[in-house]
């Protein structure tokens, strides 16, 4: 299941590589969120690669740690994306209209593949990471 997880993390990152290239051509969301966002999800790509390499649950629950800050930043570019689109300025109600633009389809294609998948990998991940545990 672990390879699994790693090939998930894959897709995941091609897609985000779509994204980046998008993001350098028109520039739209801050630089800081950016980098905060992919820097660690590229950090926990590897970790996660060293943990199926290596077998040691530990390089997991790294990964794993490092993916929460990942999707953290992954989220507020999110809310970003969805005040420009409702106006909202409040976290609960940005995170909000973010949930259901994702859900109605009312962002790009990648951008609603790679919000949604984010899921796949990271639960997919704690779920490994629990069974090598116990």
């Amino acid at each position: 299941m672990a390879l699994a997880v790693l090939l998930a993390f894959g897709i995941q990152a091609a897609v985000g590589v779509v994204l980046l290239t998008g993001w350098w051509r028109h520039g739209r969301a801050s630089k800081a969120v950016v980098a905060a966002h992919v820097g660690p999800a590229l950090l926990a790509f590897a970790l996660w690669a060293v943990f199926v390499l290596d077998g040691s649950v530990g390089w997991g629950w790294a990964s794993l740690g490092v993916l929460t800050v990942a999707n953290t930043f992954g989220d507020e570019l999110l809310r970003a994306r969805a005040r420009r689109l409702v106006g909202r300025r409040s976290f609960w109600r940005d995170y909000g209209a973010a949930v259901v633009a994702v859900l109605r389809g009312r962002f790009p294609r990648p951008v609603t593949f790679h919000a949604l998948f984010a899921g796949v990998v990271y639960f997919g991940s704690l779920v490994v990471c629990l069974v090598e545990t116990l």
